[in-house]
Order: C-alpha cells, then structure tokens, then sequence
C-alpha cells in the first residue's frame, strides 16, 4: 500500500487532494520529514498560523506540518487498521517521581527491535472528539520469546530497582516470589486483556512509551508500504488506529 500511496500524491499537488479545513480526529496522509516519503496519518492538535500536529499511524511517530501539506486520503488507503500500537508497562511505577534516565536506557537496550510477547492487561483511551477515541495506550507485560525463564521486562525492571511493582505484580511478587504471570492460550493477533501475542519492537523512549508491531501485521505492514509507493509514489515506513474517519 505505501507504494500506492507514493505513486498517488508524489508529483503536482491537485486540488482534489487538498485538506481544506483540518480537525483534530481526521486521517490523511503527508510526508514525514525523516525520508520524505508520504504516509498515512491522523491530526492530533490544530495549532496556530495553520500548522498542525500529525501522528504518523503506521509507526506512531508525530510531527508538526503546515495545514497546507495535508493530503485527503483515499479510501483505499483506509481498509488496513495502523501497523502499530502505543504500550506502557503494566503494574510498575518509578522508583523515583519520574522515569530516570538509567531506567530508561536499560528498557531501550533491552527491547529494541526484538521480537517480544505482550499480554495486555488494560486498555487505556486518550482523547476523543465527536465520541471517537483517537488514541489508545494498551498497558502491557512484556516478555522476550524463547527466553529461559518467564521473567518479563516489568518483573525485570523491579529486581533491577528501577520501579516499584503495583497491582497483580506487587501481589504476586509478595505473597510468592513468582515473578511470572501464567501463560494462557493466544488469540488470533488480538489484543485481547489476557492474551499474548507475538510482536516487534518498533521503537521505545520509556517504560512509559513502547511502540510494537504484532508480527501478524507484518506482511500487511510492507504490501501496506508497497501499494503507498505505487500510489503516490515512493516506498516503505512502519503502529495501531482503531478507528478510520477520513477528513
């Protein structure tokens, strides 16, 4: 799909493909500044001077852009969910009053484009207009695929002194000195509370802030890229929207 995206808005901006009035909630595509390729994306913030705050859905980076470099997006590109998902550590907390820089390094260094499995424990929504929510922050454990042991980051980042464990982790973890949470059957590449799923980590600044891809995304993720570079003409990029309202 990007290749398609690529193919259709690379070239003379038409006026068919002009934003004229963007609102916080609306998805279409625009180009991101890291490689200058057009990908799908949705309007966080309408800002002033006609600038706007953008969050690119299939890799959950954000951006401010000039309203004027919005793009309509085409229903085409609307039938695939986003490749990614925003998480946060479940059932921890810093040690501290923040998230210390120690800390988060360690996470970064210990996760960073691996494969790893999440079992969602929470659902999290921020944001909405219109009843439609625009964000959705998934609080996970997270473990690494054919570790050893069934230690996941959250328990390691407790033994580690970086957190203090809450919740179901704090209990397990006082009362038994278990620091795994039983494994339960895995859903079809949901986000089911309770599941685990196989996933990739796209990117992490904090334990606070940990974007994956299910690796049954992945396929999707690069024919996603493919047809957006065939469409507007360029290729590839990489998150989670649940919901697809075009602008």
């Amino acid at each position: 799909m990007l290749e398609a995206i690529q193919k259709e808005y690379t070239g003379e901006l038409v006026e068919e493909q002009k934003v004229l009035l963007p609102r916080v909630g609306m998805v279409c595509v625009v180009k991101f500044s890291g490689d200058g390729k057009f990908y799908r994306a949705q309007v966080t913030k309408v800002l002033e001077k006609r600038m706007v705050k953008v969050c690119f859905v299939d890799f959950s980076s954000s951006e401010v852009v000039q309203a004027g470099d919005l793009r309509r997006i085409l229903d085409q590109f609307l039938v695939l969910p986003a490749m990614s998902v925003k998480v946060c550590l479940a059932d921890v907390r810093p040690a501290g009053k923040d998230w210390c820089e120690e800390a988060t390094q360690c996470v970064i260094e210990r996760v960073r484009s691996k494969e790893m499995e999440m079992v969602v424990k929470k659902e999290e929504q921020h944001g909405s207009v219109n009843q439609v929510v625009y964000q959705v922050v998934y609080q996970v454990m997270l473990y690494e695929i054919n570790h050893k042991q069934e230690d996941s980051v959250n328990t390691w980042l407790v033994q580690q002194g970086y957190a203090i464990a809450t919740g179901k982790l704090a209990k397990q973890l006082d009362d038994h000195g278990d620091t795994s949470f039983s494994k339960s059957i895995r859903p079809d590449c949901d986000t089911v509370p309770g599941g685990r799923t196989d996933c990739r980590v796209v990117s992490a600044s904090s334990p606070a802030n940990i974007v994956l891809r299910r690796i049954c995304d992945e396929e999707s993720f690069y024919q996603l890229s493919a047809n957006l570079a065939q469409h507007y003409n360029i290729s590839s990029a990489v998150s989670m929207l649940g919901h697809w309202h075009e602008g």
